[in-house]
């Protein structure tokens, strides 16, 4: 939070050319790539758009041009990033937003836990072990993780208060804190939330009275209003998102592959034993489990998880603590790979996700529990909890020896690391302990004494994971961008990442340099397959998972066809032995060329070329391909269009003019004397409109990947607009949305209370 640093892993700068020859910087967590390769250049684009005046929905410099509204990600809709933009810098708003929405799910919680009746001291130690767990600290640099995250106490707490009171106000509250997770980024965590919700919300209706069961039907009524009202805010971001999903890259996983991506069973000591499989800080010892730290962090206190097993023994009548216990068993086992995994494939949309995901939400049911347990070991103040106590602390220990041994040669080799993890949660445990040990003596310094245990715990684990670096090293200046930027047209670089990393995806956009290439969750399908028919891409994890990483373009080689991506500079830190490029300097250890075939932004071809989509794809790849004389069109293409074209390639008469290009709209003004298309090298999506003279007209995707529109000749103004459809829709459900939670709060009371007779008051007559 101090001035002149932020929240950032920019250290990355030193493994990158051009700052790596003059910068010496170390990583102090490997791991954390995305917040500087991702995250910050989005949020940059989001703030200097909004500044602007234009709406933040497409944002041109990464991947050739991509909607920014359809990734839930770029949290375009999140009301409290809109209020960032308008007052503080991309790089203050990563640090203040993180620690305001750390805060506040600690207060939630802890407000959430209260309303249950549990003591303050219970529900401190609940909201301390959620606030600072693995998947809120580890993951503190991923705005839109914590941004979803932070709301779900908030979720359960008006849920709860608003049965108890029986004021619909409360169930419009909890739609509204549902509305904020989804447009926090993370939709699938608002899934997952509302499952839960909807597990406690029938639990809560069920009533035993005299030995027979009895609907509430209270608790269902206030669920359905939640639902509607959360779904229905939220339809602004993901109306949008269903429909550029469905445009890009992503699509339902694999039987074989979802059950790859389980978590190792041997993970869930990490419940109790956080870096036992390793750290992602670099300072202590190498990862040594399955894929990578990060998406595998749900530790909230060693004690804490003692604690949280206590609870179904020491309340037995307490439907919460069973209601949890069960649904993180159930958790477990699913995200294990077991065969209720291939029950859970069958829920819609539940195969875009990774198993090992279905674990983020067990921190928030874990130290809910944990205050359950510590709030019940409170209250009996003897010694009938001991034989809970022993028996759920040899768990623990029967755990870790289980899994030491049958890990036993990677702990042999990493054994110098292990021994002080081990040593540390015995101690942690140990004085946990004791302090339950004084709680049963009636001591106050008991409660204390465990207390102090789980802040301990996980400030000491979790204060090394985000490094905070001075702005100094916010992609400083160079040479390379400042020699690029001395040309004032419009155009695109293709940085290669062969021997050495060159900027790396999406950081050239830092500096409002477009690239075709980059690192996103949500890439144009069409687009990708365009770049990887131009330059095939093979490593590793190609051959391992049949294609590149699923949300990356990354660019190894360069060939011709690139120019009509408009690519008009390459970067490369090695010498290119292509004749079609020219070098023009050597800075920094970056190589920079010239493509002397490059095409500009916006061109008319006089040719064109019917296909269907293989023959594209393969054409797009040859050589013999003359791209500035011909474009490929789709096969369903109006052929009068092309029976119209005059021929002969491009004309020397022909004018094309770019007057005005922003992240929504382009326009352009062109003079041909011949029928031809208008090629616009951005991406061909769903969304754009067109017009000519003022008249709409249907864009058409040329290269496979690109826009196109039939042109007569004469002179013509035209117009791309982006403004789509999903998008109009969402707001108008949205307001209808708001209308209907309106009318819920201002209504009369509802009389929706338990479907049994009221009981008479004491005394009354009968």
């Amino acid at each position: 939070m101090r001035p002149g640093y932020t929240l950032l892993p920019l250290q990355w700068v030193s493994r990158l050319l051009p700052w790596s020859e003059y910068i010496d910087s170390p990583l102090q967590n490997t791991t954390l790539g995305d917040p500087f390769f991702a995250f910050y250049p989005r949020r940059q684009f989001f703030t200097e758009a909004v500044q602007a005046g234009d709406l933040p929905f497409w944002n041109p410099h990464m991947l050739g041009g991509y909607p920014a509204v359809g990734d839930t990600n770029a949290q375009t809709f999140y009301p409290f990033n809109w209020l960032a933009a308008l007052y503080l810098s991309p790089a203050r708003s990563f640090s203040i937003l993180a620690w305001f929405h750390l805060s506040l799910t600690g207060l939630l919680m802890f407000g959430m836990l209260r309303s249950h009746r549990l003591r303050s001291s219970s529900s401190l130690l609940g909201a301390i072990s959620w606030m600072l767990s693995g998947i809120l600290v580890v993951w503190l640099e991923h705005p839109h993780r914590l941004s979803s995250f932070a709301w779900l106490p908030g979720l359960f707490w008006a849920f709860h208060i608003g049965n108890r009171r029986r004021k619909p106000a409360f169930s419009v509250l909890a739609g509204l804190t549902m509305a904020l997770m989804i447009l926090g980024g993370q939709p699938q965590y608002a899934a997952i939330g509302g499952g839960l919700l909807s597990v406690y919300a029938v639990t809560s209706s069920l009533e035993k009275d005299k030995g027979v069961w009895n609907w509430d039907r209270w608790p269902l009524a206030s669920l359905g209003i939640t639902a509607a009202i959360g779904v229905g805010l939220g339809a602004v971001q993901l109306l949008p998102t269903y429909e550029f999903t469905l445009q890009s890259h992503r699509e339902p996983r694999s039987m074989d592959f979802w059950l790859w991506s389980a978590l190792p069973l041997r993970h869930l000591s990490t419940f109790w034993l956080p870096n036992l499989f390793g750290s992602a800080e670099v300072s202590k010892y190498p990862y040594w489990g399955k894929l990578n730290y990060v998406e595998y962090t749900f530790y909230f206190g060693v004690f804490s998880c003692l604690l949280s097993m206590l609870a179904p023994a020491l309340n037995r009548k307490n439907k919460i603590a069973w209601l949890w216990s069960g649904t993180l068993v159930l958790t477990a086992l699913v995200a294990v790979g077991s065969p209720l995994a291939h029950l859970a494939r069958l829920v819609p949309g539940m195969t875009y996700f990774s198993l090992h995901r279905m674990m983020s939400h067990t921190p928030f049911l874990g130290s809910w529990l944990a205050a359950v347990g510590f709030d019940a070991l409170a209250k009996r103040q003897d010694f009938r909890h001991a034989p809970w106590l022993v028996a759920s602390t040899c768990v623990l220990i029967l755990g870790s020896g289980i899994v030491l041994y049958a890990c036993r040669l990677e702990v042999r080799h990493h054994w110098d690391g292990i021994t002080p993890e081990l040593l540390r949660q015995a101690g942690l445990l140990a004085v946990g302990l004791v302090g339950a040990l004084l709680i049963v003596k009636r001591h106050p310094v008991g409660s204390v004494l465990i207390l102090l245990v789980v802040t301990t715990d996980l400030f000491l684990w979790g204060r090394t994971f985000n490094p905070v670096s001075s702005l100094d090293l916010l992609y400083p200046d160079n040479q390379v961008t400042d020699w690029l930027k001395q040309d004032e047209g419009v155009f695109r670089v293709l940085p290669l990442q062969n021997d050495e990393r060159v900027f790396g995806e999406n950081v050239l956009s830092v500096f409002h340099i477009g690239t075709p290439d980059g690192y996103l969750a949500l890439t144009l399908r069409h687009h990708k397959e365009l770049m990887y028919a131009i330059a095939p891409y093979f490593d590793e994890e190609a051959r391992r998972f049949e294609g590149p990483h699923i949300n990356s373009i990354v660019a190894r080689s360069f060939k011709p066809q690139h120019g009509v991506l408009n690519v008009k500079y390459v970067l490369s830190s090695l010498p290119l032995p292509a004749s079609q490029l020219r070098r023009s300097c050597v800075c920094q250890g970056v190589h920079v060329y010239e493509n002397l075939g490059v095409l500009p932004r916006a061109y008319v071809v006089h040719q064109a070329e019917l296909l269907s989509r293989d023959a594209t794809l393969d054409r797009l790849g040859s050589p013999d391909w003359d791209f500035r004389e011909t474009v490929l069109l789709p096969e369903s293409c109006a052929v009068e269009q092309i029976e119209a074209l005059g021929g002969g390639g491009t004309d020397e008469a022909t004018q094309v003019n770019i007057d005005e290009y922003r992240p929504n709209r382009v326009r352009l003004t062109v003079s041909l004397q011949q029928a031809g298309f208008l090629v616009l090298a951005d991406p061909y999506c769903l969304g754009w409109q067109a017009s000519i003279n003022g008249q709409p007209v249907d864009i058409i995707r040329a290269n496979h990947a690109l826009r196109a529109i039939s042109l007569e000749p004469g002179h013509h103004h035209i117009e791309f607009a982006f403004l789509p459809r999903s998008v109009i829709l969402g707001l108008v459900v949205a307001a209808v949305t708001v209308i209907f939670a309106l009318i819920v709060m201002v209504s009369p009371r509802c009389r929706l209370g338990s479907s049994r007779g009221r009981r008479p008051a004491k005394g009354a007559r009968r």
